[in-house]
């Protein structure tokens, strides 16, 4: 999800497929998106489309909107949310089924009224503060299994602008562990599970 790295062109041919957010840089690299289509990899968006793998309805990955898309064992729903008060259904959150698992990824996000998993997700990835909601909103709506602050130390952002520190993920953890969810805050290199 959002894979912005240097090594990315790398991944390509590894990755079942990629979902991206948003079209921002810090989230998205065109090169990035273009090695996936030349190895027919599947790439869920809201404003390129996928020609790597088509289904039968043709374009499998461009979404702009509420749609399900299955590949292979993965099940993902896609819904469309706000970044900011003007820009209007710019991000877009994926609800990702993998087994019994629900794995929800709400971007960068602004508020929570856009966003309506089908279930109680086990884990929940939040940007903590690209939005105008407290993350205790989020656990108290959706009451996640796990809480996982995202996109802190981001370098894609300009220093001293929307540049989240490690301990301002972990005063998010903490806010969500007193709104009643366990949470974590991974750094690069972790893996989740």
């Amino acid at each position: 999800i959002d894979l912005v790295h240097r090594r990315a062109l790398e991944l390509a041919p590894m990755l079942d497929f990629a979902l991206i957010t948003h079209n921002h840089d810090d989230h998205y690299r065109p090169e990035f998106y273009r090695a996936l289509n030349r190895v027919g990899k599947t790439v869920i968006s809201n404003f390129k489309k996928n020609t790597g793998v088509k289904d039968g309805k043709g374009i499998c990955g461009y979404t702009r909107g509420t749609r399900t898309l299955k590949l292979k064992d993965v099940e993902i729903r896609t819904a469309l949310v706000d970044h900011s008060k003007t820009m209007i259904d710019f991000i877009t959150s994926f609800e990702i089924h993998v087994g019994n698992w629900l794995i929800y990824h709400t971007g960068d996000a602004a508020d929570e009224a856009k966003l309506n998993p089908s279930r109680r997700p086990d884990i929940w990835m939040v940007h903590p503060y690209c939005n105008e909601w407290p993350i205790t909103k989020g656990v108290n709506k959706f009451h996640p299994k796990l809480a996982v602050p995202l996109h802190l130390n981001e370098f894609g952002h300009p220093r001293g602008h929307c540049r989240w520190t490690w301990a301002d993920g972990l005063r998010a953890k903490a806010d969500a562990e007193k709104a009643g969810s366990p949470a974590i805050v991974p750094v690069w290199g972790d893996r989740i599970f």
